[in-house]
């Protein structure tokens, strides 16, 4: 019965992908039928870097950073987070690199798109990066560090949108968060199962 329940937990690299693909290919064309009806602002917001590109560029690197630097340390300093990321791993396991590049590019459009560049607009940055938090919440309920850090990274990327004018500052942001949080937990999860097979191997052999 525990084996069924935890094969329904986690699903196989192409659900998961295939799912991630559908649902944040629904929020980004939610998103972007606002930003065409109500916004008028679609050449805008997705028009390359403006005439400060070299600004626009440090913004991101840096947002990237920042993000990332975070991650690690409430990994470091907070056990629920890094319980968190654990259990995240089993529902990565099995994805290769390009799987992983997939889903990052799937929720970095999807999100930004919906909530920086359609949301966004109607009401402003902290609203719209609190309601982001909000859908980040842990399903448990335990983890409410992560939803935090979620307010954080969504005022970061919303001011970075606001500041470059445009939603690729944004978008790029959370794809580098995303593919490099979502390496780590698939590494992760790889070294768990090799540490698990070194465990297992010298009991085999004294039988």
């Amino acid at each position: 019965m525990s084996t069924e329940k935890s094969k329904v937990k986690s699903p196989s690299p192409f659900d998961l992908v295939k799912s991630s693909i559908l649902i944040y290919s629904a929020m980004a064309f939610v998103g972007f039928e606002i930003m065409w009806w109500f916004h008028k602002s679609t050449s805008q917001q997705f028009a390359i870097f403006g005439h400060d590109w070299i600004r626009d560029i440090r913004l991101t690197i840096v947002g990237i950073c920042f993000l990332i630097f975070g991650n690690l340390c409430l990994e470091e300093f907070f056990p629920s987070y890094r319980g968190l990321k654990i259990t995240m791993s089993q529902l990565f396991k099995g994805l290769t690199r390009f799987q992983i590049f997939l889903v990052a590019a799937a929720s970095s459009f999807g999100e930004e798109i919906l909530f920086r560049g359609a949301i966004q607009p109607y009401l402003g940055l902290w609203l719209t990066s609190l309601l982001f938090a909000l859908v980040h919440i842990d399903p448990d309920g335990k983890t409410w560090i992560w939803t935090f850090w979620a307010l954080i990274g969504g005022l970061i990327m919303g001011a970075t949108a606001i500041a470059t004018g445009s939603l690729w500052a944004p978008i790029m942001i959370h794809f580098g968060v995303n593919l490099i949080s979502i390496s780590r937990v698939v590494r992760l999860n790889t070294q768990a199962s090799i540490h698990r097979q070194k465990e297992i191997a010298p009991v085999q052999n004294d039988d």
